[in-house]
């Protein structure tokens, strides 16, 4: 990996040296690329033997911000951080095992991407540049950012993720997360987790929308719900699908027990108590909550084929979710909690909303926002037993219908009188004088051209820059407004 991650840097620099200048004015739109003369990087990936991923919850994290500014990464604080002009590389150390990120400054992405109408057709027209990215890749959302994303194969042996998203204060940045085929699944968390956390730098944490413990996680389900709501963990207009107060699966064939009607994509709580009870005799075992499944069509000559997204308790006592598509080389299945007692239940909470899943056990907040797919499909119970011993018994069971939950509101207030303008630049006219006993609420944010700092635009159409107030709510996750 180390050997891999050098030359791979002596490919980028080739590849940055060519774009420097398209680049070099950052106050005027960048001009198109020469595409005749940009290099083709084919990479190099030297496989080693590696110890298993980390905890991401275990992990300290630290804030890189580029020299100039131009984004923020989060990543764990004993990585190695490899800074250059355009891009920068953090590896992870053998302990670890073996993983690097390598991050663009969002104003190169921006220039090889120009014309590009979306994040999709952004990603796919680097492989002009970079010929490890696939021809299709898939669009998602990051924390309400769109965003295309597409697996990396290298060579028979490298594999790894490349996601191409907007930043907060305007394009395009990218992220190449590269390891061992071998290793990709059980690192797709932190890789989930660090990709999040790029972004345009504020002055706090990056927007990672981190989930509470849950103050109510059993008990009656309109407790629940209304624990939820309060916490600001969703809105309050939810709708009750079906319900189920007890069941017991058994027997010696995989089941699975339906709840409600075909549920669109990824807009569901899913909730219960589940008690697994595997007798199996070290054939492998599960019990779980579908969020959704699709089977395969009639006319499909493979019959196993089908969407599916899971979250359940192995026989080994391992908490772990499953995303399938319709292609086996989609599926993706991650360990998320290991050791668990099976002679106890446990109370699940589940939300799916904007491709994100978000997964509470017994109350605590085990993964936030994991990206999966975003597909229709019907919601259940499953087990897969290996003896007609095995039982998984399941209560107070509840499917909701649920509106996502906006970005909340920001609110910003001078750290001593400053005055608001009437366009986002300090020469413009002044607007309105503000104390910090006169707070404003933020509708939207910008950057002018070359500005280094967000511009706040307040409620009555002023704008104020951001080094002169304090924000507090949620400022990560406003629309942004395009400045001329």
């Amino acid at each position: 990996m180390r050997r891999w991650c050098c030359f791979l840097g002596c490919l980028l620099i080739s590849l940055v040296m060519r774009v420097s200048a398209q680049t070099a004015t950052p106050t005027s739109s960048p001009a198109p690329l020469n595409t005749d003369t940009a290099p083709v990087m084919t990479p190099f990936l030297v496989v080693t033997p590696t110890p298993g991923p980390p905890n991401v919850a275990a992990l300290t994290f630290s804030t890189y911000t580029s020299k100039n500014r131009d984004f923020a990464f989060e990543y764990p604080s004993d990585w190695v951080v490899d800074e250059q002009n355009y891009y920068t590389t953090f590896t992870a150390p053998l302990s670890v095992g073996e993983i690097a990120f390598t991050v663009f400054n969002p104003r190169v992405v921006t220039a090889l991407t120009t014309g590009k109408a979306d994040t999709v057709s952004a990603l796919t027209s680097l492989k002009q540049y970079f010929a490890f990215i696939p021809d299709t890749a898939s669009p998602t959302t990051v924390v309400w950012r769109e965003a295309a994303i597409a697996p990396l194969t290298l060579g028979n042996t490298g594999g790894g993720v490349a996601m191409l998203l907007q930043m907060s204060r305007g394009g395009y940045g990218l992220v190449f997360a590269i390891t061992t085929q071998g290793q990709l699944n059980g690192f797709l968390p932190l890789i989930d987790t660090m990709i999040r956390r790029y972004d345009s730098p504020g002055s706090r944490r990056l927007a990672t929308r981190e989930q509470p413990t849950l103050t109510t996680f059993r008990g009656p389900r309109e407790g629940i719900i209304d624990s939820l709501v309060a916490q600001k963990i969703i809105k309050p207009d939810v709708t009750l699908i079906d319900s189920l107060e007890t069941t017991d699966l058994s027997g010696d064939v995989s089941q699975f027990r339906p709840l409600g009607e075909r549920l669109p994509a990824n807009v569901q709580v899913v909730m219960g108590e589940m008690a697994f009870l595997p007798k199996g005799g070290g054939g492998y075992e599960s019990c779980g909550f579908v969020l959704h499944i699709i089977p395969a069509a009639a006319s499909d000559t493979d019959q196993t084929l089908r969407h599916y997204l899971e979250v359940g308790i192995d026989q080994s006592g391992t908490l772990y979710y499953f995303d399938a598509g319709r292609n086996q080389e989609n599926v993706i299945k991650a360990d998320l909690r290991t050791g668990l007692a099976l002679d106890r239940p446990y109370a699940f909470v589940l939300l799916l909303a904007s491709e994100r899943l978000t997964i509470y056990l017994n109350g605590v907040n085990v993964a936030d926002n994991i990206l999966v797919r975003g597909v229709e499909g019907y919601a259940g119970l499953s087990l897969r037993p290996a003896s007609n011993e095995t039982h998984c018994l399941f209560r107070n069971v509840a499917v909701y219908r649920m509106t996502p939950l906006p970005a909340g509101q920001c609110i910003v207030a001078p750290r001593q009188a400053a005055t608001s303008h009437i366009a986002p630049s300090t020469t413009s006219a002044g607007a309105t004088r503000l104390t910090k006993d006169t707070p404003q609420q933020v509708m939207a944010l910008g950057a002018a051209s070359g500005s280094r700092l967000r511009w706040w635009k307040l409620a009555d159409g002023s704008w104020i820059r951001e080094d002169s107030v304090e924000e507090t709510g949620d400022c990560d996750n406003l629309p942004l407004y395009t400045v001329r």
